[in-house]
């Protein structure tokens, strides 16, 4: 604001101004009657000053009549954080704090109504579920009645995937024996539906199906049962065992059960004594019955060589080592006791380096082994 004050005196003399009761931070000159001020936020209401002037001998003054109008100014948030990062399931709590310059009320208000989201007493609660993940801009609004300021969260709320329930085996039952396996036969396996909560998930199963002879898997049924035709026909009076695997595209859960299984008696089939020595290296293992704690592991060694049979858990740990050392050309059978091991899936492998340095002939076979006590 300026204000000039304007004299005149019929004898020219030279004329000063004052002004009684100045406002604070007021300038003014006292040779040119110019009166400057900027008036504060806290500076409004109505202001009666007197502006004088005086020659030297003689004075006049006039009232001037000033009146600053009020400004309200918006209010504001503190501390809001600029942008939050979660998974679905875990909580967001932070304070929605409000400052009025003016030191008028304030109101807070979740501008955007985000399911499952509170507000209470300038606390911003909310866990998102398991159905909300995505970016959301959280809008605050503070409101003085007058003017309303808003403040913006950035939020990001990462998607949890919900693991499939295991499912369980239904048949062939545990310990149940087959009565007839071919080609033409199919094993028919089923079980029941795994569930999940993410609707949006495609469950897909897979068949694990081993023994004696075969090692092999199914992928991507859709269905709770498959018929099963081995590519070769099974050894009779064999335990096989069986399970099955849920995959929702992100995980892959293991049935808790795992079911054995044992094919009809048929003509006993032995080991047929070579003519020679052994032409190739070879591994196979035999569970005799599921109650047995008695397995016996075979394995051909076409030359002498450095050799070693190892069990590892699925973790790669090892277990123990069944042979280790120099063996002769031969076929071997060795029979160890598994009854300190606990029902589940182990991993054998063999390694035999000839001795002769050939490294081209170099063996490592590895098999999958299931015990169930």
């Amino acid at each position: 604001m300026k204000l000039r004050v304007v004299a005149i005196d019929p004898d020219h003399d030279s004329l000063r101004y004052t002004l009684n009761f100045p406002a604070r931070n007021m300038h003014w000159g006292n040779d040119s009657g110019v009166f400057q001020w900027h008036p504060s936020y806290n500076d409004a209401g109505s202001y009666r000053w007197s502006a004088v002037v005086n020659d030297g001998s003689e004075k006049d003054s006039v009232i001037v009549q000033v009146n600053v109008a009020n400004v309200n100014r918006p209010p504001f948030f503190v501390r809001l954080p600029d942008s939050i990062v979660c998974n679905e399931g875990e909580q967001i709590h932070f304070a929605a704090q409000p400052i009025d310059p003016d030191g008028d009320s304030v109101r807070v208000a979740l501008i955007d109504k985000i399911e499952g989201a509170s507000l209470d007493n300038h606390e911003f609660v909310w866990t998102p579920s398991y159905r909300q993940a995505g970016i959301y801009n959280i809008h605050l609004g503070a409101d003085d009645g007058e003017l309303t300021s808003v403040g913006i969260v950035h939020t990001t709320v990462h998607n949890v995937n919900h693991q499939p329930t295991l499912v369980r085996l239904i048949k062939p039952p545990n310990r149940d024996t087959l009565r007839v396996v071919s080609q033409s036969k199919p094993i028919v396996f089923a079980w029941m539906k795994s569930a999940d909560e993410d609707d949006d998930d495609t469950l897909r199963y897979t068949l694990h199906f081993s023994g004696i002879g075969i090692d092999t898997s199914i992928s991507g049924l859709t269905d709770t049962t498959v018929a099963f035709v081995p590519n070769e026909e099974l050894r009779t009076s064999t335990w096989f065992a069986w399970t099955i695997t849920t995959s929702d595209g992100w995980s892959a859960v293991p049935s808790s059960d795992l079911f054995l299984i044992r094919t009809p008696p048929g003509n006993p089939v032995a080991r047929p004594a070579p003519p020679g020595l052994p032409k190739n290296f070879h591994l196979e293992y035999s569970l005799s019955s599921p109650l047995s704690s008695r397995t016996t592991v075979r394995y051909d060694l076409p030359e002498r060589s450095e050799t070693s049979l190892k069990f590892f858990n699925m973790l790669g740990e090892p277990m123990f080592t069944l042979v280790e050392g120099i063996r002769d050309a031969g076929s071997y059978d060795t029979t160890f006791d598994t009854g300190k091991l606990g029902s589940g899936i182990y991993m054998m492998q063999m390694e035999a380096r000839p001795v002769s340095g050939s490294r081209g002939k170099d063996f490592v076979s590895t098999k999958k082994v299931i015990f169930v006590r």
